[in-house]
């Protein structure tokens, strides 16, 4: 006989305080001691009367699995169904006894109780799933692959076994089902019986790729990348943007070679920037040049230095993308900037003027602006992560880039946030990426700045070579300024689009 696992059962009443209870209130009424613990005595049938409850509750519960598992209609046969009922406490066990019947045990205060019921068929065919696979053999065969095993990049293959009494079983879509991604895939399994089928829905989920393809190469920060951008014309710069005093014709640099910046697991990409800057430079001037010279920077760089084969483009080097290797001392070097100057403003602190009170209308919308108040609440600084965001628009929310407004605001007062800083781009502030990010050719930083004199205060963009550095536009007096720079590109790659070891010192892209 085939025994199904137990579960023992905690509950159960004694009857002794019944029994004492009676006892007393018997003699107590004036019953005799016979008439109440005789054979044929009020104890005796009392016991009597409570076992008969104790079983007829407990065939009751039984029989009822039996009519619970008939109403179902599932495909799960009776063993597995009573089986589960043992684990959930509702029986203690179950023994199949060989003849086509089952006795089903249920506990109750302590005692065995049984019933012996013919076994029920399954109303419906039974699919069986033997085993779900996901393996590395096109054919479907090998053993299942663990979690995280495969890098990304190569394909993985479903692999489901299933079959049915007296039938055959397919599966659809048909496998081996082949896989490139971790997800859940779903699947109908199919069985025919003399003409009849009957379906069953199964689900594979696959976790046999690793995040990244970051997770196994050595790619790293100074590393070259053999990457081609499309070949392009000349980008036309309007005035009426840039705010220099005529129209600009911005030439492609050819021959840019590129060398990793960052390298990021998280977002599984690689930042690479072009080894040295354009030899094409920009010029922006005044209140124009101070609210549309980020998005300039960035446009130019994607119309010519953009790969549509690969499906990336490409912008100029921002903020953020310096301020993301900023070392700690390199974040206390920003932060300590005109520590102690009783002229200048220390870096994230305000200075508020009375006169000279002019500012660009859009800078009102800049995070650390303080126009006709004297505090500004301030973002947290003690990371490197461009905490006022100046490398993103200024233009109000539902306005597109560019933007013609060339209008000044005046304050009263005019409170400004210390934004600008002078570093050194060394290994000292900015670690190994130091040696990626200075170079001898000056080039713009997408991104604007304010800083602060005994008088005015100053609105520009921001721009590097060995040290960071910021460009004069706007002069809270009403003056203005401009400067012309080089660009620096930078590409975000997918992780997907690297392929296996560097070769001659660089590493090859695909699509």
């Amino acid at each position: 006989m085939k025994k199904l696992q137990t579960k023992k059962s905690n509950t159960g009443i004694t009857l002794i305080t019944l029994v004492i209870t009676i006892v007393v209130l018997t003699i107590l009424a004036g019953v005799s001691i016979n008439t109440v613990v005789g054979d044929d005595g009020i104890i005796q049938k009392a016991k009597e009367k409570a076992e008969a409850t104790r079983r007829a509750s407990a065939e009751e519960e039984m029989n009822r699995l039996v009519l619970e598992y008939q109403l179902a209609k599932s495909d799960e046969n009776f063993e597995d169904f009573l089986q589960e009922k043992i684990n959930e406490g509702r029986i203690n066990g179950a023994t199949d006894n060989g003849d086509g019947t089952i006795t089903i045990t249920k506990k109750v205060e302590g005692k065995d109780y049984t019933v012996t019921v013919k076994k029920p068929s399954s109303s419906a065919q039974s699919i069986k799933i033997k085993g779900k696979r996901v393996v590395a053999n096109e054919d479907g065969t090998g053993e299942n692959l663990g979690e995280a095993s495969t890098s990304k990049g190569k394909t993985l293959y479903i692999m489901i076994d299933s079959s049915i009494s007296g039938g055959t079983t397919t599966v659809s879509p048909q496998v081996p089902y082949a896989v490139t991604e971790n997800g859940t895939y779903k699947f109908t399994v199919t069985g025919t019986v003399n003409g009849t089928t009957y379906t069953k829905e199964v689900s594979v989920t696959v976790n046999q790729f690793k995040n990244s393809i970051l997770e196994d190469i050595n790619i790293k920060i100074g590393d070259s990348v053999n990457y081609t951008y499309d070949s392009a014309g000349s980008y036309s710069l309007s005035s009426t943007y840039s705010g220099y005093s005529s129209s600009q014709t911005i030439a492609q640099t050819t021959g840019l070679t590129w060398k990793v910046l960052n390298v990021d697991k998280e977002n599984d990409t690689v930042d690479i920037i072009s080894t040295n800057p354009t030899s094409s430079t920009v010029y922006f001037k005044g209140i124009l040049g101070y609210n549309n010279g980020p998005y300039f920077m960035n446009e130019i760089c994607k119309a010519q230095y953009s790969n549509k084969t690969l499906g990336v483009e490409a912008r100029n080097i921002n903020l953020l993308d310096m301020e993301k290797h900023l070392t700690p001392t390199g974040i206390k070097s920003r932060n300590e900037y005109n520590k102690g100057d009783s002229t200048y403003a220390k870096y994230g602190t305000t200075k508020t003027y009375t006169s000279n009170t002019k500012y660009p209308s859009l800078y009102a919308n800049q995070k650390g602006a303080g126009p006709n108040v004297s505090t500004i609440s301030q973002p947290d600084i003690t990371k490197g992560n461009d905490p006022y965001e100046e490398s993103k628009p200024i233009v109000q929310k539902n306005t597109t880039e560019p933007t013609n407004d060339s209008t000044y605001g005046t304050g009263s007062p005019l409170t400004v946030t210390q934004t600008y800083y002078n570093i050194s781009i060394n290994d000292t502030n900015y670690g190994t990426a130091s040696s990626i990010l200075a170079n001898s050719t000056y080039f713009w930083v997408a991104a604007r700045y304010v800083g602060t004199s005994s008088s005015t205060a100053i609105f520009g963009l921001r721009f590097a070579r060995t040290d960071t550095y910021g460009g004069y536009m706007f002069f809270s007096g009403g003056d203005t300024d401009g400067i012309n720079y080089a660009l620096r590109p930078i590409v975000s790659l997918p992780s997907r689009l690297l392929t296996g070891e560097p070769t001659n010192g660089a590493w090859n892209l695909s699509k």
